[in-house]
């Protein structure tokens, strides 16, 4: 089965999945008033060689908000956005 508008999200080898649809494609979540959709989400990595690398892969983009050592959180262009937490253990 074929679905255009949907994607299948995994890191490496990992069997796990993060499925998406995009079914309002061209219209910004934040132009929603009282709408259905997606405003933000988290994701926490135990990992931090991911962690760093990420944050290098994303630094000076335009759709990068904000970063510390722990967070590093962005902006899609529907306005979604996205945290990405490192869990290290103290």
């Amino acid at each position: 089965m074929t679905i255009p508008t949907a994607a299948w999200i995994a890191s490496g080898d990992y069997h796990h999945h993060l499925a998406v649809n995009q079914w309002q494609p061209g219209l910004k979540t934040r132009e929603i008033n009282d709408g259905l959709g997606l405003l933000r989400y988290q994701m926490v990595t135990n990992d931090s060689t991911y962690f760093k690398e990420t944050l290098a892969k994303v630094s000076g983009q335009s759709y990068l908000l904000t970063a510390t050592d722990r967070i590093i959180t962005i902006c899609d262009p529907n306005g979604i956005v996205f945290d990405l937490i490192l869990n290290e253990a103290d």
